[in-house]
């Protein structure tokens, strides 16, 4: 970095511009100031030396913004190379609020920073630039407009597609693909990583049989996926906002593919396990960077339709997975359980480096430094000690009354209490700003999201094993009745979405979906031992209306209530909750169920499936057991009614902010 380049310092007003080196300084008059973000305030006295900016916590480098629009005002010849000022709207990807202000650089930096095929022109086309001299008017800030140059070859806003676009730019169609093709290529990703969650279940059997895995090593191949996503996912979402969201999300990808491989290899239990750890870390970076891109994207309101398409590829993936789970299996093995993940997520990986580009990078010392350490060890430590701690209280490897059991719950209950005082009070930059998300606006929002989470895993994970050990059906046939839930939830999903894209309402879409979801958690009560055929599709049914709706309808109103600057960390606290949500509902729910089994287990047991003999017992016994889980879930859902109810009435926009922000396909 030269000392002509320009150094743009964060701020909430975007008036905080400071040109490093000698040569500018000078130039500024008594009353011409750069406000600093402490308040400090910079003249021709206050001389801070490069160094002492550079290694500021504020810096943020002026690679790190997004230029959107720019407008030449003038060139001046004084400094030791041509100064252009020109009036610039640009944007930092982790506030996504684009403004315009005035900058200033040298002619050799911006020809190397710009893009001509972006900005649709360079400065050296223009030998003949109008030079201001300094001493002709000592406000560098305040230089009159090339109106010409401006009208020539500035930036065009489209105001019937509402985004911004160079007048170079390739023709809608091709704009309109590529951007779809993104779109696919992220809900691509984000069904893979669901999918991880519920196609392994029917072959963990054969999976444990075929690697001689102990009852403990049973447990843990399941369960170390949603732990290792759950406790990575804030870290994701933070890290993105210093190294982009694109690169980000293309290492989780890679993270994700790895740990695939790993598991498909596999030769012995631990290998499995440690594959199924990369995959969640893996998969904790997909899920919250495909929220966090489609909030970066597009406005709020245009974000229901895309929500309500990552509630769809949920709602599917829940009703496929134990399918595939079931056929790869019983026909060409449990490894492709594994292995399919490969050229898939490949194909949207590629898809995606080479179409999505967001922001460019940045590598400053200073941001990293600024990153939250402490509190990023505290947060995966805390959740890790806390979720081990509820499964080997659930398994067979210790009892919950045992030392360990006890000392990783209570320990990961006071690590993550010295987390949170630690966001709120002490943290500069938190993981998770408690104090910004945490008001009466976003709670219910958060307390609803959570509990739909909470019971909807119930659906995909307890009626499937009904199905099985109850009825006694087959993998493949308890999958095909699991879409008596899906077809509807995908549906309202969807019509949902488009609702609250086209009316910007979303509580009354909130305050339908949460009665409907309590009633049909509970009829499923009313399940009994023998197969009534009717009670499956029409229970399910209600379930999934009620369930599908609250998707991302309690999304886009939390994120309507949080600034623009702190959507991300949002989307990142949520994410996380929800995956919280859904390991702790697992092992509660299981515990809760055991509860009416006696010395039955709930996953081991092999129910009879003739109509008559001892099976008889053993399906009436599950029933119970269920049934204790079921009112359990629908009190769950009582508690989410009641919290929904108290969701502030918020105008939801057409506008991302100032402008909606398109992926740059070029």
């Amino acid at each position: 970095m030269n000392h002509n380049e320009i150094l743009a310092l964060e701020h909430k007003t975007w008036d905080a511009l400071c040109i490093s080196g000698s040569t500018l300084l000078p130039l500024l008059s008594d009353d011409c100031v750069m406000v600093f973000p402490d308040g400090m305030k910079l003249s021709k006295e206050s001389r801070p030396t490069l160094s002492s900016i550079l290694t500021s916590e504020e810096f943020v480098p002026w690679s790190s913004y997004t230029i959107l629009e720019s407008e030449v005002r003038s060139l001046d010849k004084n400094a030791q190379s041509a100064l252009i000022c020109y009036k610039v709207s640009a944007q930092r990807m982790s506030d996504r609020d684009s403004q315009s202000f005035d900058a200033l650089c040298s002619m050799d930096f911006y020809q190397l920073r710009s893009n001509p095929t972006h900005f649709g022109f360079s400065f050296t086309d223009y030998p003949t630039a109008p030079l201001v001299s300094c001493a002709e008017n000592p406000h560098l800030l305040r230089l009159i407009t090339d109106t010409t140059m401006a009208s020539e070859k500035s930036l065009t806003h489209d105001v019937e597609e509402n985004r911004l676009q160079p007048a170079t730019q390739s023709k809608p169609w091709r704009q309109r693909f590529r951007s779809h093709l993104v779109i696919v290529s992220l809900f691509l990703c984000l069904f893979l990583a669901a999918l991880d969650t519920t196609i392994v279940a029917p072959a963990l059997p054969v999976i444990a049989s075929h690697l001689n895995a102990t009852t403990s090593e049973y447990t843990w191949v399941g369960s170390a996926y949603t732990l290792a996503s759950t406790s990575t996912t804030p870290l994701w979402a933070k890290i993105s906002d210093i190294w982009g969201r694109r690169v980000i999300l293309m290492i989780a990808n890679v993270v994700f593919l790895c740990g695939s491989l790993v598991c498909a290899l596999s030769r012995t239990p631990l290998m499995l396990i440690g594959g199924r750890v990369l995959q969640g870390v893996g998969s904790g970076g997909i899920i919250v960077m495909v929220t966090i891109i489609v909030a970066d994207l597009f406005p709020i309101r245009e974000r229901a339709k895309y929500y309500a398409l990552t509630g769809i590829v949920w709602a599917i993936s829940s009703g496929v997975g134990p399918i595939l789970g079931g056929v790869f299996t019983q026909t060409i093995g449990w490894r492709w359980c594994f292995y399919i993940n490969l050229p898939f997520d490949g194909i949207s990986l590629i898809i995606l480096f080479f179409f999505l580009h967001l922001e460019p990078v940045t590598t400053a010392v200073s941001t990293l430094r600024s990153f939250d350490w402490t509190g990023s060890v505290l947060v995966v430590g805390g959740t890790v000690c806390f979720l081990y701690g509820l499964e080997s209280g659930s398994g067979n490897e210790h009892s919950w009354d045992s030392a360990f059991t006890l000392g990783l719950i209570i320990g990961g209950l006071l690590i993550l209490l010295i987390w949170g005082y630690y966001e709120w009070a002490i943290a500069k930059c938190p993981v998770i700003p408690l104090r910004l998300l945490l008001s009466r606006s976003t709670v219910p929002c958060l307390l609803t999201a959570f509990f739909h989470s909470f019971t909807f895993i119930s659906f995909s994970y307890f009626n499937p094993l009904y199905f099985q050990n109850v009825l006694g059906v087959s993998p493949i046939q308890s999958g095909l009745y699991v879409f008596a839930l899906v077809l509807p939830l995908s549906a309202m999903t969807l019509g949902s979405g488009l609702f609250v894209q086209r009316t910007g309402k979303y509580r009354p879409v909130i305050w339908i979906g949460c009665p409907l979801m309590t009633v049909g958690t509970g009829l499923f009560i009313d399940f009994g031992p023998r197969l009534v055929l009717w009670k499956i599709v029409v229970y399910q049914l209600i379930a999934g209306i009620g369930a599908g709706p609250l998707f991302q309808a309690p999304m886009i109103a939390f994120q309507n209530a949080l600034k623009p600057e702190n959507v991300a960390a949002g989307n990142a606290a949520l994410a996380f909750l929800k995956n919280l949500a859904t390991s702790l509902s697992l092992v509660i729910g299981g515990v809760v169920a055991q509860s009416g089994l006696g010395d039955l287990r709930l996953v081991d047991s092999n129910a009879e499936t003739e109509e008559d003999g001892g099976g008889t017992v053993d399906r009436t016994a599950f029933v119970a057991g269920l049934s204790h889980m079921w009112i359990f879930y629908t009190a769950i859902c009582g508690v989410m009614t009641i919290a929904s109810l108290t969701i502030q009435k918020r105008r939801l926009g057409d506008e991302h902010d100032n402008e909606e922000v398109v992926p740059d396909v070029n």
